[in-house]
């Protein structure tokens, strides 16, 4: 539905390589099982200064979130 909705991501990453943003933009309200199979959908508004994510655990969406570079 998000594919359907916004067209295809900018990127998509795996929680490894997105550990560079989320670690100041912890993400603890939803805890999950599989964290290690979360995909990050991401949606630039200025590349990667200001973006939009959603992150999915196969196909279902389980939280979503925006990174700014404070500029």
């Amino acid at each position: 539905m998000i594919v359907e909705s916004l067209g295809e991501p900018d990127a998509i990453l795996g929680n490894r390589k997105m550990t560079k943003f989320l670690g100041i933009y912890e993400r603890t309200r939803r805890k999950s099982a599989h964290k290690s199979d979360r995909k990050y959908l991401i949606y630039f508004w200025r590349g990667w200064h200001d973006f939009l994510f959603f992150i999915s655990e196969g196909d279902v969406i389980v939280d979503h979130g925006w990174w700014f570079a404070y500029e």
